[in-house]
């Protein structure tokens, strides 16, 4: 009888041992990718030059902010002075968020690569984003690949007018070009 209650202790330490365990992977999951989040953008403000690629693609930190916060986040990244190369793909990015993507694209990051790639950037954003882009020293990658909708005609229009403006610019995917004029400047201002 000993051993068996012995066994029955045993059994439950170790479910609560395990349960415990559990909890705490969950409560570290949680709270990580919020501080790693604020980490990254601090690191960003500060112009840590140990910290040129930012990575924010589908970013838990990100997924958990309102929409209101996501843009005071945004709007952080156009402080500093050492981003080469930034990625904000998959985190529901919205023509609310295009003045802190355009504030993004003017600062004095020497930005050679940007990436906005499966949002839901609507032609106003993307138009903003294309007169943003002009004149840029640096960027040679432009992603605006996979939103939500399809890129309208006008918007295209205005990144492919863009592009011809920065010389250094030679890849920009807007997704699928229908438009075989569209398609073959893009083709022509990329090569």
């Amino acid at each position: 009888r000993a051993q068996w209650q012995k066994r029955v202790d045993d059994s439950k330490k170790k479910k609560d041992s395990r349960k415990n365990l559990r909890k705490f992977k969950r409560r570290q999951a949680e709270e990580l990718p919020a501080t790693d989040f604020r980490v990254m953008i601090s690191r960003v403000v500060a112009s840590d030059p140990t910290f040129p690629v930012l990575d924010l693609s589908n970013h838990f930190g990100m997924h958990g902010l309102s929409p209101a916060q996501r843009v005071r986040a945004l709007e952080k990244l156009a402080h500093g002075r050492c981003l080469e190369m930034v990625k904000l793909k998959q985190l529901k990015l919205d023509d609310a968020c295009a003045p802190a993507l355009v504030a993004l694209l003017r600062s004095k990051h020497p930005l050679e690569a940007v990436s906005f790639e499966l949002n839901n950037l609507g032609e106003a954003a993307i138009i903003e984003i294309a007169h943003a882009i002009k004149g840029h020293k640096h960027l040679r990658e432009l992603n605006l690949a996979n939103q939500r909708s399809a890129i309208s005609t006008t918007a295209m229009q205005a990144m492919v007018d863009a592009m011809e403006d920065v010389p250094s610019l030679v890849v920009l995917n807007l997704g699928d070009v229908r438009d075989a004029g569209m398609r073959w400047r893009v083709q022509a201002a990329t090569t």
